[in-house]
This record gives structure tokens, C-alpha cells and sequence, in this order.
């Protein structure tokens, strides 16, 4: 079987990640405003799959580049703020109901994302 060349998988990569980012987007305003379709079978069901794209792809990323989490310090960083940010988002639309806590919530989540991309660009764990 032919192997998926580098650009295209990172093509791939980046495309989940702004799915990821996208859905997270429509789905904390649904937050926000309370609305119904937040409970939509689609859109609880599509963020994990995307999701799961994300992490397959970023993985094969790693593996493919041999750039090693335990050898490269940006990689495990982004690795553990990726984590932070699943976290976070489970918290933000589980728990957060008062408008301060889902204000805290998702600037907490977009607050690691960006930090996430500032990683992936400057290939820095202190991107700042």
C-alpha cells in the first residue's frame, strides 16, 4: 500500500484542526445562548470524531517525522496542552452553567488553543 506523503497528511492535520476549532466555536455559542440544537445527537457525536481524526493524524505526524515527544520538548508540550484542552472542554459544557463560569470556561479553552498553535508554529514550549 502507498504511503499518505507529508503534505498531505499534514494538509489533513490542519483541516481537523480547524473542524475542531470551528465546532467548538458553534457549539460554545449554542452554550451560551442555551439553545436546543446544543443537544443534537450530530453535534455531540461529530467533535469526537473530528477529534479522533485530530489525534490520529497528529500522531502519525510524530511517527512519520520522528520528531518524539521524549526528544522534543514543543511536542510534548502541545501533546499535554491538547489534553489541558479536552479538559477544559468537557468542564466548559458539563459543569459551567453560570455565565462567569462559561465566560472562565471558554476563554480557558481558547486561551490553550492559541497556545497550542503558537507552539505548532514557533516550535517552542515557551512561545511567548
Amino acid at each position: 500500500p502507498a504511503m499518505i506523503s507529508y503534505t498531505a497528511l499534514k494538509h489533513f492535520h490542519l483541516a481537523t484542526v480547524a473542524i475542531t476549532i470551528g465546532l467548538f466555536s458553534f457549539r460554545a455559542i449554542l452554550h451560551f445562548l442555551n439553545h436546543p440544537l446544543r443537544q443534537k445527537t450530530l453535534l455531540k457525536i461529530l467533535p469526537h470524531v473530528n477529534d479522533t481524526l485530530l489525534l490520529i493524524s497528529g500522531i502519525s505526524l510524530i511517527v512519520s517525522t520522528e520528531l518524539y515527544p521524549t526528544e522534543h520538548t514543543w511536542v510534548l508540550a502541545k501533546l499535554i496542552a491538547v489534553l489541558v484542552y479536552i479538559g477544559l472542554g468537557v468542564i466548559f459544557f458539563k459543569r459551567c452553567q453560570s455565565l462567569p463560569s462559561k465566560l472562565v470556561g471558554i476563554a480557558a479553552s481558547f486561551a490553550c488553543l492559541a497556545y497550542i498553535a503558537l507552539v505548532a508554529i514557533t516550535k517552542s514550549a515557551i512561545p511567548f
